[in-house]
């Protein structure tokens, strides 16, 4: 069903051609209908196709925002939230918590906890619930078992409590705000919506991972972070609490920030040894301490290590 439109919350992602997509998936920027695998540019990002909304009359199933058609009614995926095509007249009806001209849209470049999909890869969380013999279901994420945040790359966190990480005010000066993994709740382009921002590379305590190597600290003989499933049979789970100080890439708190997270890197304590800074995307990381500027002031000499310890000197 590659490139084809049908309302599955994400549209398989596009047909390959000559190492490219022939169209976009929801959520991505575009000029014009035939920019998306749905068929409909809206706002500047591509959104699901008209659709008949749930519980009103219909005369087959791919007519229905749902996917189904049961005795002349389109049935409800989700009876806590609109899913992706549903009219509304705010945000907060819909599983994707956007309304655009009028309709439950897509907000980020996956699908939120509980709306559309039909298949994994579909969903933030990467979990999508589909019941036997159907072709949809409703986007869901692993338990996070030992970690002390729920809200994973992708998903919507405006409004959420300050609790020790960076999220963009108007001014784009990073602040204490957001709720995610990751601790970057910032702007997602295409719709303006804020999403928890992914971290590059290895993921950190909370989010979602498939193996133990995937998070930040979780290789080599002495890795102090699991990727922790609920069953081992399940394909996902969430990177784990690491066992003592933060390894490098990990969620710390800036030096300049004084909120609630953690200045515990293995690199060096934030307040000492300025270890803690934003990748590209934002978000705060533990890493080794950068060295000053020719003629700065320096905290250590050359060579020393963040524990007093020295390098060999060679």
């Amino acid at each position: 069903m590659d490139g084809q439109v049908g309302n599955d919350g994400g549209w398989n992602g596009g047909t390959v051609v000559d190492g490219g997509l022939s169209c976009l998936n929801l959520g991505f920027a575009c000029k014009q209908n035939s920019d998306c695998c749905s068929g409909d540019c809206l706002g500047g990002s591509c959104q699901p196709p008209k659709c008949i909304g749930d519980n009103k009359a219909c005369a087959k199933s791919t007519d229905c925002c749902g996917g189904s058609c049961v005795a002349g009614a389109c049935v409800a995926l989700n009876n806590m939230c609109k899913t992706l095509g549903n009219s509304c007249s705010t945000g907060g009806e819909c599983c994707s918590q956007f309304c655009l001209s009028g309709i439950c849209a897509q907000s980020s470049y996956c699908g939120q906890n509980g709306d559309i999909c039909s298949k994994s890869a579909d969903c933030c969380g990467g979990l999508c619930n589909i019941g036997q013999g159907k072709q949809f279901g409703v986007c869901g994420q692993p338990q996070g078992i030992g970690a002390q945040c729920s809200q994973i790359d992708g998903v919507v966190c405006q409004g959420q409590a300050a609790d020790g990480g960076v999220a963009l005010t108007d001014g784009g000066v990073p602040a204490c705000g957001g709720g995610c993994c990751s601790r970057s709740c910032a702007p997602w382009g295409p719709t303006g919506m804020l999403v928890c921002q992914p971290a590059s590379g290895c993921h950190p305590v909370g989010d979602v991972c498939a193996n133990d190597v995937d998070c930040c600290g979780g290789w080599g003989n002495n890795a102090s972070v699991q990727c922790k499933k609920a069953n081992v049979s399940d394909p996902l789970g969430v990177c784990s609490n690491p066992q003592g100080c933060k390894p490098n890439g990990d969620i710390c708190r800036l030096k300049t920030n004084q909120c609630n997270a953690t200045d515990n890197c293995c690199s060096g304590n934030v307040q000492k040894y300025d270890t803690c800074h934003q990748d590209l995307l934002g978000v705060p990381r533990c890493s080794f301490p950068q060295a000053p500027d020719a003629g700065g002031a320096c905290a250590r000499r050359a060579g020393q290590r963040p524990n007093g310890g020295s390098a060999r000197e060679v």
